[in-house]
């Protein structure tokens, strides 16, 4: 997930035969922290930018920011982890 409009088209691709492909992302998803996974659903799957999410959340673009850098990290790694 390096580049974020790959990211985006991946996590926001909705189709059923998308959905099943991607059921590792979704599964990851699940297992982050609920901020980061607002974070990322926020940004990746609606859209919004971090200055929209810092207000949404009532936090500070900062916090916004390194939520979605923990979160992008940790999908990785769990996606990682379920392909080995």
């Amino acid at each position: 997930m390096e580049n974020v409009d790959e990211a985006r088209t991946l996590i926001s691709n909705t189709s059923a035969d998308s959905s099943f492909q991607h059921q590792d992302l979704y599964l990851a998803l699940r297992t982050l922290p609920p901020k980061e996974r607002s974070a990322i659903t926020l940004f990746y799957l609606n859209g919004y930018s971090i200055k929209e999410i810092a207000k949404i959340t009532d936090t500070s673009e900062e916090a916004v920011k390194k939520q979605l850098s923990r979160g992008r990290d940790k999908l990785r790694e769990q996606l990682r982890m379920d392909k080995g």
